[in-house]
């Protein structure tokens, strides 16, 4: 019965929502993507929402890249970083890492050696391998992923689905870079709306929020991905690829960089 409950429910949503909204408008759905996914989120308990209409490229494609997405916010964690991460986010990460390796991939890329440091341990001056973000891995991997979740919010905001040749900018900040990038958290502080993922008494407020303003009458979104609250993207999209040209230069300058979707290649970068 919960499985015949659940195709109904499935059924009645792309009835609804009959088209992918992830690669252009132009594929019939035939699933319901999650955005962000169960294994982002501590023994994979989503709350319900932003969940949108998706093809089964561009649902089921994306298996390898959640994964890598949580390990990365998960390893950015305060709570880890600092050692105060309860048993059941620790638990959680350990899932993680491990699906990661059983798919063969690395999760080294993400980080560069910077060699040894000396940390103070409960009193006691010990060596620990000091390792920064590798921002060209992080981009190479995760950048796909984030401009997936750009569509989703937006379609699930506005209910319009984002068009073919459309130019979403992206950059992921760490953690660090975010206590210092005064600029980044004033830009952050302005977009007047704000998401994240609560059901009954489950809120998920610490693991996912998102800040943003969607700007339907002139094609145009910005906004601010945070996952437990630690690891961010900020990401800006134009509906119209002719009005992304006066922001290109700029964008670029600062390290984002610039993709777009089509019905055939799904998301892809736009290369300079």
């Amino acid at each position: 019965m919960p499985n015949r409950n659940r195709a109904t429910r499935l059924e009645q949503f792309l009835k609804q929502n009959p088209i992918c909204c992830l690669c252009g408008g132009t594929r019939p759905a035939t699933s319901r993507e999650h955005a962000p996914p169960r294994v982002m989120f501590v023994d994979k308990q989503r709350p319900k929402g932003i969940e949108v209409p998706a093809c089964d490229r561009c649902n089921l494609g994306t298996a390898n890249a959640d994964q890598l997405a949580a390990f990365f916010c998960f390893s950015q964690a305060l709570s880890l970083l600092e050692g105060k991460a309860k048993k059941r986010e620790f638990r959680s990460f350990k899932k993680v890492l491990t699906a990661v390796a059983n798919n063969n991939q690395s999760t080294q890329k993400f980080f560069t050696d910077f060699g040894t440091m000396f940390a103070n341990v409960n009193g006691v001056f010990r060596p620990m391998r000091k390792v920064g973000i590798n921002k060209k891995a992080v981009g190479d991997e995760l950048n796909p992923w984030a401009v997936k979740q750009v569509l989703a919010l937006w379609y699930n905001k506005t209910k319009i689905i984002v068009p073919e040749n459309s130019v979403i900018f992206v950059r992921w900040f760490s953690l660090i870079e975010q206590k210092t990038n005064s600029r980044a958290e004033t830009l952050r502080k302005s977009f007047p709306s704000f998401s994240t993922l609560s059901q009954g008494k489950l809120n998920a407020d610490r693991q996912f929020s998102v800040r943003f303003k969607c700007e339907t009458e002139f094609g145009t979104g910005q906004f601010h991905f945070s996952y437990h609250r630690s690891a961010s993207f900020f990401a800006l999209m134009f509906l119209k690829p002719e009005a992304a040209d006066i922001a290109r230069n700029g964008m670029l300058q600062t390290n984002f960089r610039q993709y777009s979707i089509s019905s055939e290649q799904g998301i892809y970068e736009i290369q300079r």
